[in-house]
């Protein structure tokens, strides 16, 4: 499958399939990468060299991860006021997770780890001369990471999945063209295409450290989607020339007991 249509060529695409006025149901799906094989990290991490970037794909169902004091007194906070189990689960899993491979990079342990916070909640090393960028989006039981030193990041992940009142949703959040165009395909197509395109917003948005109704269209933000497995789609969002495919470090989080 082919790349994702980024930024101004995906809005082209919108405009001149809704100018054909519905005969949508002829016109093929802009194609995504699937990611068929995460591998085990290398056993030093380094901040991924220019041109390149490193995702990490975390199953969230771990429930060993939750002894380990990795979190800070905020993070055990936001953990305290979740409702349910699960819920607690996933986002302790989530953040934990992240400390963990993110002191890999910089050389310190998990709970040293400071987090300043943008306007919208987004997370970067305080203090860090580093350079390092990282995003983290989790949803159910299935959490993605990217860290680059190429800036400004973001990523957002979803099950492609039905949801209820989808065209209503979409006029509220997407602009015209864009709704127009997901109003008039089937109803598969509709369903996969709102939920890319959900995650373009939430990572575009995520890299632009702005709210997700701010669209931040035209501020030199490169996207890329794909799926890290079969029925998930994710977006990457950066700050400047997205690396290509090919030149992403895909890796799988192996839980060890000894942290």
């Amino acid at each position: 499958a082919g790349q994702s249509l980024g930024g101004e060529q995906l809005h082209r695409h919108y405009t001149e399939t809704v100018e054909r006025t519905c005969t949508l149901y002829s016109v093929t799906m802009p194609g995504m990468n699937l990611i068929r094989e995460w591998t085990p990290p290398p056993p030093n991490l380094t901040v991924p060299d220019a041109g390149y970037l490193d995702l990490w794909l975390i199953d969230l169902t771990q429930e060993t991860v939750l002894s380990h004091p990795f979190l800070s007194p905020d993070e055990k906070e936001r953990v305290r006021r979740i409702q349910y189990k699960a819920g607690k689960r996933r986002f302790s899993n989530a953040r934990t997770t992240m400390r963990k491979v993110l002191s890999d990079y910089l050389g310190m342990q998990p709970w040293e780890i400071r987090f300043a916070y943008g306007a919208m909640g987004k997370p970067e090393v305080a203090l860090s001369d580093t350079g390092i960028r990282f995003n983290l989006s989790h949803s159910e039981d299935l959490a993605i990471l990217v860290v680059t030193d190429q800036g400004e990041v973001g990523i957002d992940l979803e099950p492609i999945r039905q949801r209820k009142n989808l065209l209503g949703i979409a006029k509220r959040v997407f602009d015209e063209s864009t709704f127009k165009y997901l109003s008039c395909l089937p109803n598969i197509s509709q369903m996969q295409e709102f939920n890319r395109l959900w995650t373009e917003l939430e990572a575009r948005s995520k890299a632009a450290g702005k709210g997700v109704f701010h669209r931040p269209e035209g501020t030199g933000i490169d996207i890329l989607s794909f799926e890290p497995k079969e029925e998930w789609v994710a977006t990457i969002a950066l700050m400047g020339d997205l690396p290509g495919i090919d030149s992403w470090h895909c890796h799988h989080f192996v839980y060890s007991a000894q942290g």
